[in-house]
């Protein structure tokens, strides 16, 4: 079936399959919400479906490598993910049937990273800065619009996307495991989302 197909079917999949959720493990650091926070998780639901969703007849290895470099315990390959100048669009290149959905992702990607840079600026030059990072009213609304004319311009692309999808660990069973970067690898394909941490505790600064 066709890539809105696949999604479907993969969502009713995880929901009630208990084996998908990810197991308990260490404790999360507390999280401190701001509300650019729900923008930026809409962003990695899109990234995380053009990762895991693969053309049937494309090479695995490559899609399963790019995957893990965006949803793996290293925070560093996240933040590179989010925040660098090129790591959205180094795991990225190797997408053709979905090449459309890139720009959108990468443009919203930008804007997000614009307005958090613009908290943080008016946070630090504050004569009294308070404790969490601030977000106004003005950047929540430029947020939304942004959000949401991004969705529709990957809605309107992914319409005009044919052929048939698998996901990437099904691509990851299928492929031949002779592979050196993959015969090395035995990972888990559930993700926990990002969190980051947050400034005023000693960690990272958080966006």
């Amino acid at each position: 079936g066709d890539l809105r197909e696949a999604l479907n079917r993969e969502a009713y999949k995880q929901a009630s399959n208990k084996d998908f959720r990810p197991p308990n493990t260490d404790p999360l650091p507390p999280f401190r919400h701001n509300p650019l926070h729900d923008v930026e998780s809409m962003w990695w639901l899109c990234t995380w479906a053009i990762l895991y969703f693969v053309p049937s007849k494309s090479p695995g290895h490559v899609y399963v490598e790019n995957y893990w470099k965006a949803f793996t315990n290293d925070q560093f390959a996240r933040q590179q993910c989010i925040s660098g100048y090129r790591g959205f669009l180094d795991i990225t290149t190797h997408l053709s049937k979905t090449a459309s959905l890139i720009s959108p992702i990468e443009s919203w990607r930008q804007k997000l990273n614009t307005l958090y840079t613009d908290c943080y600026t008016a946070h630090d030059n504050s004569p009294t800065p308070s404790a969490r990072i601030c977000v106004d009213d003005e950047t929540i609304r430029l947020s939304h619009e942004c959000g949401k004319q991004r969705l529709e311009e990957l809605k309107s692309a992914s319409e005009a996307i044919t052929g048939d999808f698998v996901t990437v660990a099904e691509k990851y069973h299928q492929s031949d495991r002779n592979v050196p970067s993959m015969k090395t690898r035995s990972r888990e394909f559930d993700i926990v989302l990002p969190v980051r941490n947050t400034r005023g505790n000693g960690t990272t600064p958080s966006k």
